[in-house]
């Protein structure tokens, strides 16, 4: 992939950003979020959809265009409202706490998800540097 490739992708999500900060005034911010959520629903299947056949060399700038249109589906919207809602929702007290709760089961997940890898690395490194390795990751 060249340089270019790489800089149009991450530009996308400016005007997909300043899109949806344009449209927050006007739009309530669930409607602004559940149409980011469509859009990047519609965008990520058709990209599923035509990977096959967009995969040969000839068509790959209109498959980079496709993967563009997707990238910049899934930074309109969700990104901003889903830290806007919550304040807008819930009183300060429960907003803090819901974001402990959610940050200490984002971290029992990560755990949970990676407990295999404790398992291999205690098989291979021995119990101590298993723990560390696993620890490190975290």
């Amino acid at each position: 992939m060249d340089y270019w490739q790489n800089i149009l992708s991450v530009l996308v999500s400016v005007p997909a950003s300043l899109a949806s900060i344009h449209l927050l005034g006007s739009v309530p911010s669930r409607s602004l979020q559940l149409s980011g959520f469509a859009a990047s629903a519609i965008a990520f299947t058709l990209v599923g959809a035509l990977w096959s056949p967009l995969e040969a060399r000839s068509m790959q700038p209109a498959l980079f265009c496709l993967f563009l249109v997707a990238k910049f589906a899934s930074g309109f919207g969700v990104p901003i409202t889903t830290f806007l809602l919550p304040n807008e929702l819930f009183p300060r007290r429960v907003r803090g706490s819901c974001n402990g709760l959610s940050a200490a089961c984002g971290k029992v997940g990560y755990r949970g998800s990676h407990s295999h890898t404790l398992k291999e690395r205690k098989k291979k490194h021995g119990f101590t540097w298993g723990l560390y390795g696993f620890k490190m990751e975290s």
